[in-house]
């Protein structure tokens, strides 16, 4: 067995492995690690092309602010590209854990 073949089979035992738990966590829009909590928006848009998906990773900023404010900028930030997202893209745009 050549380290290529390794990988590949170690890499779809891993997947086969947590393939579940993170489609729940990707549905749930909810990533928690220890006290912090990330939200986010994961939305696939159209059908894979050949290659994959292309990932789109939107950064609002925020920060330095009451939790209202980043809470209408984050809001507003979620469907910012949805009319404008080419299709065979995936859409992810993180919520700070903190103000």
């Amino acid at each position: 067995m050549n380290s290529q073949t390794y990988d590949f089979d170690l890499w779809n035992s891993m997947r086969q492995r947590y393939a579940s738990s993170k489609m729940q966590m990707l549905q749930s829009g909810s990533l928690k690690i220890k006290d912090r909590t990330m939200n986010f928006v994961f939305k696939k848009k159209g059908n894979p092309p050949p290659a994959g998906y292309a990932l789109i990773i939107g950064m609002h900023g925020g920060g330095g602010c009451p939790a209202e404010t980043n809470n209408q900028q984050y809001n507003n930030h979620k469907a910012l590209y949805d009319a404008v997202l080419p299709d065979g893209t995936i859409w992810l745009t993180p919520r700070s854990c903190e103000d």
